[in-house]
């Protein structure tokens, strides 16, 4: 979920493979069968269908997306792609209206403390995609208590736990990190980044 150089998160999880064959075995001891005339999966009727929606005015997701339902159909599940102009998928996220979406961390220097501590909150996209984990009380106060735990070691025992618990979860389908880019005329010098992404050093720039 985070980078292994963020603060708490270099923690020895196990990878997560593709694994075209081994989807299928799963879907089938699920009992969801494969219907040839349908071209995917079905179950007492009911097609194995899923919504992912993404932000109409971002190429990118909407790219990913088309490889996320090129790669689902090759195991028998429909997944219908939907743009949304970018406040109606906000506030689709803060809904729970969904079953697939995407999702940043926030990045420096919010990693993971502020990105994290959000997870609790019903407004965000990460609280409503938790919702129906067995252990989310437990998950939200180890958060709070996070917060407020003064002791470097306890929180980085508090930290593993809770990253450990989420990628067991599989609440979450990491994809890629994402890049910070700038476009600029070579007239332009001094462009750099700050090691927060929120922050543009424009006190740096100048034109020769």
């Amino acid at each position: 979920l985070f980078a292994p150089t963020t603060p708490y998160c270099d923690v020895p999880l196990s990878r997560k493979l593709y694994d075209v064959e081994k989807a299928k075995a799963l879907l089938d001891e699920a009992s969801w069968m494969m219907d040839e005339k349908l071209g995917y999966r079905s179950k007492e009727g009911k097609t194995l269908s899923l919504r992912l929606y993404f932000n109409a005015n971002n190429a990118q997701e909407k790219a990913i997306s088309e490889y996320i339902q090129s790669n689902l159909k090759e195991v028998g599940v429909e997944l219908k792609i939907i743009g949304e102009e970018k406040q109606t998928f906000l506030d689709r996220q803060k809904s729970g209206d969904f079953d697939l979406q995407y999702a940043l961390s926030w990045g420096t220097p919010y990693d993971p403390q502020s990105f994290v501590s959000s997870w609790r909150m019903a407004a965000h996209g990460d609280h409503q995609a938790q919702l129906g984990l067995e252990k989310k009380a437990w998950l939200d106060a180890q958060i709070q208590a996070i917060l407020i735990e003064p002791s470097h070691e306890k929180r980085t025992k508090m930290y593993a736990e809770i990253l450990s618990y989420i990628h067991d979860a599989n609440v979450y389908v990491p994809l890629s990190y994402a890049r910070t880019k700038a476009v600029f005329t070579p007239k332009l010098k001094g462009v750099s980044f700050n090691p927060s992404q929120y922050e543009i050093p424009f006190e740096k720039m100048f034109f020769e």
